[in-house]
């Protein structure tokens, strides 16, 4: 997931640099991409952290499946705003939705097998 992520940003972030990508949207779609960007980011933000106070007395074992949900969540809060970068061409569009995806991750880490 974070390789998938990173080379996504990179590869607009490349594209974007080399003038391969051109802004066509009007300043009305780019006002209602922000919103939603912000909406998603700050909803993923508010699940992750419910999921997070909800698993904390649940064993290790019963978090698997929960962890892998609250990864996608955050993932696609990342997709999001990485978009909306690509659509955009500013790159501090990404970041509400990349600080979701690093909080998923920080909140729930990989379980470690022994």
């Amino acid at each position: 997931m974070i390789a998938g992520v990173v080379a996504l940003a990179l590869m607009v972030f490349m594209l974007r640099r080399t003038g391969q990508l051109h802004t066509t949207q009007s300043a009305e779609q780019l006002s209602a991409l922000r919103i939603m960007t912000w909406v998603a980011a700050g909803g993923a933000g508010i699940v992750l952290v419910v999921l997070r106070l909800r698993l904390s007395s649940q064993s290790p074992a019963a978090r698997s499946a929960p962890t892998i949900v609250a990864w996608a969540i955050g993932e696609f809060a990342a997709l999001f705003g990485i978009a909306f970068y690509m659509l955009s061409g500013a790159e501090s569009s990404a970041a509400p939705g990349l600080l979701a995806f690093a909080t998923a991750m920080v909140l729930f880490p990989a379980a470690l097998s022994e």
